[in-house]
């Protein structure tokens, strides 16, 4: 029944078999597949859907965008949700500590929220698109709204492990592989 419970709260498992009557048994671990939240919208968004499906992260999707979720929305394990204001955010309760959440908007009025509800949760990663001015001023926002300078350090910005990238494609692999180290580094 243990296995069961950590299944469901995706946690990892480990099962013993024990074939009739032997007493040496089989044992098998389960680690559940790395989640990836995105919220965004444009290039970089589909790119970074795409490139982690293909990578098999388990993906969910939030965008304001409905040709974004369209283009996409078929690689998320759950109903894509879009986005209606940019002034409140969605329960964000599937976050655990297998996943990453990342805000991909050039539009950065989208995230405050979204990352104040993010920075509440055991979210292992918790990244943001933009330079590394748009950082400095996306903390300081998030500061004004009540956010404690520990719960800041958790945010990841400029995301990627390689700097100023344009093209979506490379941003994408560059965000995912930083994410990957992120887990395999601490996790």
């Amino acid at each position: 029944m243990q296995a069961q419970v950590q299944f469901t709260a995706r946690q990892p498992a480990t099962l013993t078999f024990r074939p009739d009557g032997q007493d040496v048994g089989h044992r098998f671990t389960y680690t559940p597949r790395y989640r990836l939240m995105l919220a965004g919208r444009g290039a970089i968004f589909r790119s970074v859907a795409q490139i982690g499906h293909a990578m098999d992260f388990d993906i969910r999707l939030l965008s304001p965008d409905a040709e974004d979720l369209g283009a996409v929305g078929h690689l998320s394990s759950a109903a894509a949700l879009q986005l209606t204001t940019p002034t409140a955010a969605p329960r964000l309760d599937m976050l655990d500590a297998g996943t990453a959440f990342l805000t991909l908007f050039h539009d950065h009025d989208w995230e405050p929220y979204l990352l104040a509800a993010a920075l509440e949760t055991p979210a292992h990663f918790i990244g943001s698109l933009g330079s590394r001015r748009t950082h400095a001023l996306r903390c300081a926002a998030l500061e004004e709204m009540g956010i404690a300078p520990a719960s800041l350090d958790r945010l990841h910005g400029p995301i990627g492990l390689v700097p100023s990238l344009r093209d979506a494609s490379s941003i994408a692999a560059s965000t995912l592989a930083q994410i990957i180290a992120v887990f395999q580094h601490t996790g």
